[in-house]
């Protein structure tokens, strides 16, 4: 399987496990396994290019500018990304975090971008990797 592919599923295997999270009263928790599925969603489009880097800072600078501002890919999803970098902050460094408006935005219409409801983490990913593939052709 190559990067890009592990790096979906991974992406889908957070997005799932952020709404259970949140199911099960977690909204810190499921913020922040909604922002890494973002972050590698975001990873495995920069690989597409040829790109790697060290820093979450710089996946998110570089998505908006590879795909956000080039219009290659829905502006929607990096403005999310960015609210998810944000809220990720918090979420895992503040005591007490309660945002549950903040982590059910992120676990459950981070997929709005690229598709109508009814979705799933996995029809997100499988979405990014038909983008991928048409890329490549």
């Amino acid at each position: 399987m190559s990067k890009g592919a592990q790096l979906l599923t991974k992406a889908e295997r957070s997005l799932a496990a952020a709404e259970r999270l949140l199911a099960d009263g977690d909204p810190d928790f499921a913020v922040s396994r909604s922002y890494y599925g973002f972050f590698y969603v975001a990873e495995a489009l920069l690989h597409s290019e040829g790109l790697e880097f060290l820093r979450h800072g710089q996946v998110l600078a570089q998505d908006g500018r590879h795909f956000a501002k080039t219009g290659r890919l829905d502006p929607r999803f990096h403005q999310l990304f960015s609210r998810a970098f944000s809220a990720r902050q918090i979420a895992d460094y503040a005591a007490g975090y309660d945002q549950q408006e903040d982590s059910a935005t992120l676990a459950d219409q981070g997929a709005v971008v690229f598709l109508e409801k009814p979705y799933s983490p996995h029809d997100l990913t499988a979405k990014v990797g038909l983008l991928l593939d048409t890329a490549r052709r």
